[in-house]
Order: C-alpha cells, then structure tokens, then sequence
C-alpha cells in the first residue's frame, strides 16, 4: 500500500449492548458485528510478496503478524490482530455495499480455513462482559455503507457505531 490509508473508525456511543438494542439497529438496516478487543490492522494483500500489514495511524504495524495464509489472496483488508493472529471483518473496497464485502470477507475465511469469529448473536449479547477481555463489545454498520477511508486517526464515521460493556 503505497498511500497512507487511514481506516472507517466507528463512532464511540458510551452505550452499551443489549438485545432489544441490537435487534433494534438490525431493524433499521444494521449489520452488527463483535468487537474484538485487539489492534486494528490493514493487510495489504494485492501483490505477489507477503502482505503488509498497517496499523490505524497508516504506519507500517511494528509487531509480528502472521499473514502467509493471506498472501496472495488479492483484497486490501481490515481487521483485528490478537496474539499475532490477523483476523479480517471487512474488505476494504470503495465500490461495494458492506453487506457485499461481509459476505465475499465472509467466503474468503471459509476457503483459508479461518473461522468467521464475528456474528453478535442474541447469546453472545447477554453474555455481555463475561465474554472476556477478548470481546469489548459490538460494531453496529450500515449494511448499505460504502467502505471510506478516513482524513485522520481520530476521525469518526457515522455509519459505523461502536456500542461497548
């Protein structure tokens, strides 16, 4: 990734989760995804050569990410890296609804053998905080959101909304 890229940041509510909430925002057309507690990460996957992996500020991450199972897989894409893991939720692509880049995200885990972690589903909401520090929450999305890169670190978007215990 030649340009700096600065990543959709969703907007901190100070709400916290709840069914009725959840099932509110996924009524008015909302994609809800877990938040994993981990730093966020662009992985750089179009060329031939290992990805490169980006933190938030649009700086080369400085920590070891294991990326082999992504090279050459040929997407730009957003993530969470917990323990050195990389772990996509989106494709950045700035043509494609969010609901597209969920589902080609979504295929893409199932051919490389990396499970799907992200569906917030009703239990997963109850459980709240005793999830772990490795879940803080969800992000609710837009699900007609186009993918928009950011001016700066600290910029906000209000198509995404982050909702934490």
């Amino acid at each position: 990734m030649n340009e700096m890229m600065i990543p959709m940041r969703p907007t901190a509510t100070g709400v916290k989760p709840t069914v009725a909430r959840v099932r509110e925002l996924r009524e008015c057309g909302w994609i809800v995804q877990r938040k994993l507690n981990g730093d966020r990460v662009i992985l750089d996957c179009r060329g031939d050569g290992m990805p490169v992996a980006w933190n938030r500020y649009g700086t080369e991450y400085g920590h070891k990410v294991a990326t082999t199972k992504w090279q050459g897989c040929g997407y730009l894409l957003d993530g969470e890296v917990i323990g050195g893991e990389f772990i996509p939720f989106d494709i950045v692509d700035y043509d494609m609804p969010l609901v597209a880049r969920t589902s080609l995200v979504n295929a893409l885990c199932d051919r490389l053998g990396v499970e799907w972690i992200w569906e917030a589903d009703d239990q997963y909401i109850r459980d709240g905080a005793a999830n772990g520090t490795r879940w803080e929450g969800v992000v609710a999305k837009v699900a007609t959101s186009k993918y928009r890169p950011l001016g700066k670190p600290h910029q906000e978007s209000a198509e995404w909304v982050k909702l934490k215990w």
